[in-house]
């Protein structure tokens, strides 16, 4: 059932994510440089893209997975649990992240505004052509939807995935990603912690 589930949500991932590169991506591309650049938005948006980086997604994830180790080393299991999922789910992430990074070496927005080029050019490392997934939305994700598991209560999930789609906006507002790539982000963030748990039910349960 859960290998199932997963081909489905990647068929549709796949068609969506296709579809928006096609035809979606460059006019809200375009429509948010002309519009959005400099504004109050994009001033709030760059907060938000400064304080919750990867690098500092990364930093809370290693400290996480060293409180879990003291707290399984002291016996606590269920509270070393709850953290090293947190923890785990970040870093899995950006580390998938990162792979599908280079793999696709997608032009950034910057790009096609500068330089008129828009879509893969495929086994790349520079900034410029590292644009999907985002990593930001995928550490936001991952550790936000992480966290819900942890919590459940199903208030604190729609409250938290609305500050993770916050962050997933912000990067389109600020043209760093196209909507795909958040979109890509969002989809890893979310499927890590859960397939987490499914395959390392003993080291993370969320119970």
């Amino acid at each position: 059932m859960r290998t199932g589930r997963f081909l489905l949500s990647l068929i549709a991932f796949v068609v969506i994510y296709i579809v928006f590169v096609l035809w979606i991506d460059r006019p809200i591309a375009l429509w948010a440089h002309q519009h959005l650049l400099y504004t109050q938005l994009y001033d709030v948006c760059i907060e938000i893209q400064n304080w919750l980086s990867t690098s500092h997604w990364g930093i809370v994830a290693i400290l996480t997975l060293c409180i879990a180790t003291s707290l399984a080393l002291t016996g606590k299991n269920r509270n070393a649990k709850r953290w090293a999922l947190f923890g785990c789910s970040i870093i899995v992430a950006l580390v998938l992240c990162f792979v599908c990074k280079v793999v696709l070496g997608r032009y950034r927005p910057v790009m096609l505004f500068e330089h008129h080029q828009y879509g893969f050019h495929f086994f790349a490392t520079k900034h410029n052509l590292v644009s999907s997934p985002s990593g930001h939305t995928t550490a936001a994700f991952a550790g936000l939807y992480a966290l819900a598991m942890v919590i459940k209560r199903n208030w604190i999930t729609v409250l938290l995935m609305i500050v993770a789609t916050v962050i997933a906006l912000s990067r389109i507002v600020v043209t760093a990603h196209y909507p795909s790539d958040v979109i890509f982000g969002a989809y890893i963030g979310i499927l890590t912690p859960v397939y987490l748990v499914h395959f390392f039910p003993k080291l993370l349960g969320a119970n």
